[in-house]
């Protein structure tokens, strides 16, 4: 994934985890260095914020969720939580940050 941030020193995604909190808000404060998708640049951060605020949307870490509704088929294409939730919901405060 590519969201066009700055990936490398501080941004490290073993540097970011290594902190004792604050991570996900750490990450989305990363520099914009191109626009996302413009040039490739191998990014683990992206899939931690993307997890990040599927937490937020289902209420639990996103682990739980998949073993919870992986039993019931393809609930997850047909209406469950994710598809309704709006992009509001998606947002977080930055003096909240989300904890894993």
């Amino acid at each position: 994934m590519t969201r066009g941030s700055q990936t490398d020193g501080p941004w490290d995604i073993d540097e970011i985890v290594a902190l004792p909190s604050g991570q996900v808000s750490h990450m989305a404060q990363a520099p914009q260095l191109t626009p996302p998708g413009a040039v490739f640049r191998y990014d683990n951060a992206s899939a931690h914020l993307i997890s990040a605020g599927l937490q937020e949307v289902v209420g639990s870490a996103v682990a739980d969720y998949a073993e919870r509704v992986g039993r019931s088929g393809s609930r997850i294409m047909n209406g469950s939580p994710i598809e309704r939730a709006s992009p509001s919901a998606m947002r977080t405060s930055s003096s909240a940050p989300m904890a894993y």
